[in-house]
C-alpha cells in the first residue's frame, strides 16, 4: 500500500508537469497548426496504412503485448492486491485504462513534437529531461525531473524484489522442504545482487529503454499470459498445465526470434503455449487435480461475472 501510494504522488506530480509542459510548448511553436505542418502525416496514423499483412501482424502484437504481457505483471498484482475491496480494484482497472488512452497520449504528443524541438538531441531517452529544462521554471524543474527520477528508482526496486521473492518463497522450496523463514529471507536477500547485475547487464546491451520494455513485456506475454488466464477462466487447468505452458511459451518465443525474426515471435509463442496448457493440464488431471480460487478465508470462488461489471461489494475489514 505504502508503495502504491508513493507511486501515485509521484505519477501526479508527472502529469501535472506534463500538462503544464505541452501549452507552452505549443504556444512556442506557432500554436497547433505550425506543428501539425511540420510533421509527415504518418506520425498520426493510428492503424497501418498497407495491405502488407505482416504490418497488420505487427500492429496487432503493438497492442496485445503492453495489453496482454502486462497483465501479468508484478506492478499490476501489487496494485490490485492492495486495493480495499473488489469495487475498487475493478473500478481501477477500467480507469486506468481510460487514463492510457487520454493522459497517456500526452507524452507520445510531446515525443512528437520533440523531434522538431530538438532535431538533434543525441539520446532520445532523454527527451522528457530535456523538455523539463526548457520549459519548466527552475523550481518546477526539480520538483518534476524529482518526481521522474524517483518514480523510475521505485520501478527499478519493484522489479528487483518482485523476482528476488519469487526465487526466495517459490522457487526454493522445488529443491528443499526445510526451508525456514530465516532462509528464504537470506535467499531473497542473496538474489537481489545477482539480478541487480543481471539487469545492468541487459540495461546496457540494449540500445533504448523501449527496446527493454517490449522486451519484457515479451516475456510476460509468451510465458505467463496464458497461464495466468487460464487459472482465472478456465477450471480445469491444473500447475503441471502452468508449467509446461510457461516453458514451451519461453521455448517457442526464443525460437521464432531466430527463425522468423520479421515477425513477433512472443505473439507466435502465445497458441503454443495455450496448446501446451490444455494437453498437460487434461493428462495430468487425475495425478494432479486442478484447484480451485479461493478468497483468504478459504472458500472457493464461483466463475460467474467474471468480467467484474463494477457491481458494489462489502468492504472488506
Amino acid at each position: 500500500m505504502g508503495l502504491t501510494l508513493t507511486d501515485f504522488i509521484q505519477v501526479s506530480v508527472l502529469v501535472i508537469g506534463l500538462l503544464v509542459i505541452t501549452p507552452i510548448l505549443i504556444h512556442d511553436m506557432g500554436g497547433w497548426a505550425a506543428i501539425r505542418a511540420q510533421l509527415p502525416d504518418d506520425r498520426f496514423y493510428l492503424y497501418p496504412h498497407s495491405t502488407d499483412w505482416a504490418s497488420w501482424f505487427h500492429y496487432a502484437r503493438d497492442w496485445l503485448v503492453i495489453g496482454l504481457g502486462n497483465l501479468a505483471g508484478q506492478d499490476l498484482m501489487q496494485r490490485t492486491l492492495s486495493s480495499r475491496n473488489e469495487s475498487v480494484a475493478q473500478n481501477s482497472a477500467y480507469l486506468s485504462a481510460l487514463l492510457y488512452l487520454t493522459v497517456g497520449l500526452i507524452p507520445v504528443f510531446l515525443g512528437i513534437a520533440a523531434t522538431l524541438v530538438f532535431p538533434n538531441l543525441e539520446d532520445p531517452d532523454m527527451v522528457m529531461m530535456k523538455l523539463g529544462q526548457t520549459y519548466l521554471p527552475p523550481l518546477g524543474m526539480a520538483i518534476f525531473l524529482g518526481a521522474l527520477v524517483s518514480a523510475l528508482m521505485s520501478s527499478a526496486d519493484s522489479a528487483l524484489l518482485a523476482p528476488a521473492s519469487v526465487i526466495g518463497n517459490d522457487l526454493a522450496v522445488y529443491f528443499t522442504d526445510d526451508l525456514t523463514e530465516a532462509k528464504k529471507l537470506f535467499i531473497c536477500r542473496l538474489s537481489v545482487p545477482i539480478l541487480g547485475i543481471f539487469s545492468l547487464y541487459l540495461a546496457l546491451s540494449k540500445n533504448t529503454i523501449y527496446s527493454l520494455m517490449v522486451d519484457s513485456w515479451s516475456v510476460l506475454l509468451a510465458t505467463l499470459f496464458v497461464p495466468l488466464t487460464a487459472g482465472i477462466w478456465w477450471s480445469r487447468a491444473n500447475h503441471m498445465g502452468a508449467l509446461s505452458s510457461m516453458i514451451v511459451g519461453g521455448i517457442s518465443w526464443q525460437v521464432f526470434r531466430w527463425i522468423t525474426p520479421d515477425l513477433p515471435a512472443d505473439l507466435i509463442a502465445v497458441p503454443f503455449a495455450l496448446v501446451a496448457l490444455g494437453i498437460v493440464s487434461l493428462v495430468t488431471s487425475s495425478s494432479h487435480p486442478p484447484k480451485a480460487l479461493q478468497d483468504l478465508s478459504g472458500n472457493a470462488l464461483t466463475y460467474d461475472n467474471r468480467l467484474g461489471l463494477i457491481r458494489p461489494t462489502s468492504k472488506q475489514p
